[in-house]
């Protein structure tokens, strides 16, 4: 009798009814859901230390921004000088120079001036003599300064003369085109093309029209003069010549002597040679080069 046996078990794996699939799938995107809503203590941690990565990094860069602001507007106030130089003549010489910034300078006999190039200005000291302005313009201020004053540039050319002895003491400025703003320690004037002032040590005094040729003959080096007193002429003279001039007349008498005429101020001794044929002096030369300047005298029982 033959024995019956079930048939053999399928080895493939039983396939997944369609409904448990879509209940899986439903499952894992609320899991999903879950992990972005409530995520993990590692992520919790991993973003803590991004955003304390990132609040570092704000404040260093807000830190070193307001240092930078602070160091550069702490240089804008100071005004700090970042190059210098020097230009000098000796007595006798006229010398021009460019300045860095396009500006022209000449200087007259026995001049010094200093210049200070700093960031937000221009500044130059006249320590001796006489200089001649020609500025280019700029956004720094162009500043001249002197024992007796300021001398701001309003885009201009200007004369300035720095006189240290005699009755005309102080800071003489001529401005030969534009304008220029003088100051001291008190007071401020606007000066414009054909005006000049003297700033006294006393103070400045009021400004005054000038014949600009005559202001500005020793650029063409001319000394001019028109009935000026010998005493104020020679010292015109003594700025050119290297030796000693005496001026041995009194004051009253030396006064009343006048010269007028263009004479060359590289030629000095001419100009003292011919003075005996212009007006009634003598003239010595001693063997240092010293020149003594006296009166004629007029022999007795002559006019």
């Amino acid at each position: 009798m033959d024995t019956l046996h079930p048939p053999p078990a399928d080895p493939r794996p039983a396939s997944v009814e369609p409904e448990q699939s879509v209940q899986t799938e439903s499952l894992d995107h609320y899991k999903e859901a879950l992990r972005v809503r409530f995520p993990g203590v590692e992520e919790i941690f991993r973003k803590a230390e991004q955003r304390q990565r990132a609040h570092k990094a704000a404040v260093k860069t807000g830190a070193t921004t307001a240092v930078i602001a602070i160091f550069a507007a702490s240089l804008w106030i100071l005004d700090p000088v970042y190059r210098s130089e020097t230009f000098a003549t000796a007595v006798g010489e006229t010398r021009s120079h460019v300045l860095a910034d396009g500006s022209t300078v000449a200087l007259n006999t026995g001049s010094t001036l200093d210049v200070q190039w700093r960031l937000r200005s221009r500044q130059l000291r006249l320590a001796r003599g006489e200089a001649m302005f020609r500025v280019a313009h700029g956004v720094r201020d162009f500043i001249v300064h002197t024992p007796h004053a300021r001398v701001r540039d309003i885009g201009t050319a200007f004369n300035v003369r720095l006189d240290e002895a005699g009755g005309n003491s102080g800071t003489a400025l001529t401005v030969v085109e534009g304008a220029v703003e003088v100051r001291n320690d008190t007071d401020a004037i606007v000066l414009t093309a054909g005006q000049a002032i003297l700033a006294a040590p006393s103070g400045l005094l009021p400004p005054h029209a000038t014949d600009l040729a005559v202001s500005t003959a020793w650029q063409r080096g001319k000394l001019v003069f028109d009935g000026t007193p010998l005493h104020r002429a020679v010292d015109e003279m003594r700025r050119y010549h290297s030796a000693a001039i005496v001026l041995d007349i009194p004051d009253a008498q030396a006064s009343a002597l006048r010269l007028s005429g263009e004479f060359d101020h590289r030629r000095i001794d001419t100009l003292l040679d011919l003075l005996p044929t212009i007006l009634p002096v003598r003239l010595q030369r001693r063997p240092d080069g010293e020149v003594v300047i006296t009166a004629k005298t007029v022999p007795v029982g002559r006019p």
